[in-house]
């Protein structure tokens, strides 16, 4: 945690977001998460003996989740692949 950081957020970037609003911005707070839809590990058992398959196919796909918020409303969507700027809501 950086308290320098956080006091200065606080200071400087806050009032400059509030002084937005009250001019009749909409304030939207944004932020996106990827998942792997790889499974966490890549281990089996099988009997002795016998050899275990694995049927995953193990490609790099992955999900990508992007959520905004702002006073009044909340936007999520779920994009294939990674967000590009013409994702965005």
């Amino acid at each position: 945690r950086d308290e320098k950081a956080i006091e200065t957020w606080k200071t400087k970037t806050w009032p400059g977001i509030k002084k937005a609003e009250n001019e009749g911005f909409k304030v939207i707070f944004l932020d996106e998460s990827g998942i792997s839809q790889n499974p966490y590990t890549i281990k089996t058992w099988s009997l002795i003996g016998k050899t275990p398959i694995l049927r995953h196919k193990m490609s790099w796909k992955k999900l990508s989740v992007i959520g905004a918020i702002s006073k009044k409303d909340f936007h999520f969507q779920i994009i294939t692949g990674s967000v590009k700027s013409q994702d965005l809501f």
